[in-house]
């Protein structure tokens, strides 16, 4: 009996370290502005003819980057034991003020250089890239729901209308390269 006492204890403890704090989201949202920084400039890079294949293959290794960096932020939001208090999530939106444009600026840029990235691999980066947006869609989705059920209901309006306004700008890319 008193193993089984100890393992609640040190399952209980455990969980109190394991959690993530707000800090931990808001690092985890800069990441992922880093990483779409890193993927907007390798687009500017693009030219708009006669771009390589091995150009466009390093702009999708980055698209995975950003995925993996989304995805990190999602497990650590989900680690959050509790709903944040309205200043916390004010931190976590203003992380995503900063990090909206950026992504908005990489999708323009992005649908700028589709004629360039479309004439390589006979219509397969097209392709490719088709489904990067869509892996990017439903990252961002996954993240905005993690993020959504740790909002006080003071930031869920405004968190809302940035996670619909990304997602509208990620459709209308899918959209293009269709």
């Amino acid at each position: 009996m008193q193993f089984k006492s100890l393992f609640v204890v040190i399952s209980a403890v455990a969980a109190v370290f394991a959690a993530s704090s707000v800090t931990d989201v808001a690092n985890g949202v800069a990441d992922i502005d880093s990483k779409v920084a890193d993927l907007e400039k390798l687009l500017q890079a693009f030219p708009q003819t006669g771009g390589t294949f091995e150009q466009a293959k390093a702009i999708h290794n980055t698209v995975d980057d950003v995925l993996k960096a989304i995805d990190a932020t999602k497990t650590t939001a989900d680690d959050v034991n509790d709903i944040v208090s309205v200043a916390d999530g004010q931190k976590i939106m203003d992380a995503f003020h900063n990090m909206e444009p950026v992504i908005k600026n990489a999708l323009q840029t992005l649908d700028e250089k589709k004629d360039s990235l479309s004439s390589i691999g006979v219509g397969r980066v097209q392709a490719i890239i088709q489904l990067d947006l869509q892996h990017l869609l439903d990252a961002v989705v996954g993240l905005a729901g993690s993020l959504l059920a740790k909002s006080p209901a003071d930031c869920k309006p405004e968190a809302q209308g940035i996670s619909l306004d990304i997602q509208a700008a990620i459709k209308a890319s899918i959209k293009l390269f269709a």
